[in-house]
């Protein structure tokens, strides 16, 4: 996995290395070889000249949102879109990263949330992180992917509430 020189958040690089291993380790993933699932494509979406509906919440499956709109992520896979986020370890070694917070915290309705997810339908059908909301999915598919590699059917239990716009 490659971590940014840049990624210095008050807490080291070899540290940050760590802390990102030892919460894959926690969820079961052998970091010694990474399932295949964990590099699925985090397409990119350009949402450059299109229109776009009003915002609606909705409940999405985490295995339909597909990408985001943050071109840093294009090219990327979601495992390698984890290891770019910047935060991530200080949350991780805070402890605000754990099945029981995410699984609540992103199923609570909007008007319960400090910053709803923002997500984007694509005329593909496929929803994309549209800004608010990248890193909580980056490390939501993370659990996701874990729990599908240690043959749990689990499919039903990743979704979120999101603000979503539909593109028209």
């Amino acid at each position: 996995m490659v971590f940014s020189e840049q990624d210095t958040d008050a807490i080291s690089i070899d540290d940050q290395k760590r802390i990102k291993k030892l919460f894959l380790e926690s969820l079961g993933v052998a970091t010694s070889a990474i399932p295949d699932a964990f590099f699925e494509p985090c397409i990119y979406y350009d949402k450059k000249g299109k229109t776009f509906s009003e915002s609606k919440q909705m409940k999405v499956s985490l295995n339909m949102i597909k990408g985001s709109s943050y071109d840093i992520y294009a090219q990327k896979t979601w495992i390698e879109t984890f290891a770019m986020l910047k935060r991530a370890s200080r949350y991780i070694k805070n402890g605000d990263v754990t099945k029981k917070k995410y699984f609540t915290g992103l199923k609570k309705t909007i008007k319960n949330k400090h910053l709803a997810i923002r997500l984007i339908k694509a005329k593909d059908g496929f929803y994309y992180v549209d800004g608010n909301g990248n890193h909580r999915v980056t490390l939501y598919k993370m659990m996701y992917y874990s729990d599908i590699t240690n043959g749990l059917d689990c499919s039903n239990d990743y979704w979120l509430y999101a603000m979503v716009e539909d593109e028209l």
